[in-house]
């Protein structure tokens, strides 16, 4: 499998041998490299472009380049966070109906009203006891 990423990126080395690369420019995306054996001052300060690959039974290959400077990392392992604009569009969430829209409004006006909780109360009790 393979990923590539173009942008204003940013490595930190937030732990020996853990490096943390960031995309300044939108859509903001994390990658988190661990096992780097490749000294931090081998590669591009800011690389404009990332590609990652995987393939099964051998190190994760990490290429950071930098206009005509390519550097081709091995790695233990490498993940990647991408933030997803359209999240709650593609979940599909609860709505509420017609009747469980009366029920809650119904609920919050006896609450707001003097001796509604009290009212909301009994309400439970009874229902309580019938179940």
């Amino acid at each position: 499998m393979q990923r590539s990423f173009s942008g204003e990126f940013v490595i930190a080395e937030p732990h020996p041998g853990t490096w943390q690369i960031d995309n300044r420019l939108v859509p903001h995306q994390r990658i988190l490299v661990r096992g780097v054996r490749t000294p931090r001052a081998a590669v591009p300060a800011t690389p404009t472009r990332v590609s990652l690959e995987w393939s099964p039974g051998k190190p994760v290959l990490v290429t950071l380049q930098d206009g005509a400077r390519s550097v081709a990392l091995a790695c233990d392992s490498a993940a990647s966070h991408e933030t997803n604009e359209s999240l709650y569009r593609e979940l599909p969430l609860a709505g509420y109906t017609a009747d469980r829209q009366r029920f809650w409004r119904r609920v919050f006006w006896l609450v707001r009203i003097p001796g509604g909780r009290l009212l909301l109360r009994l309400f439970a009790r009874r229902a309580r006891r019938t179940d």
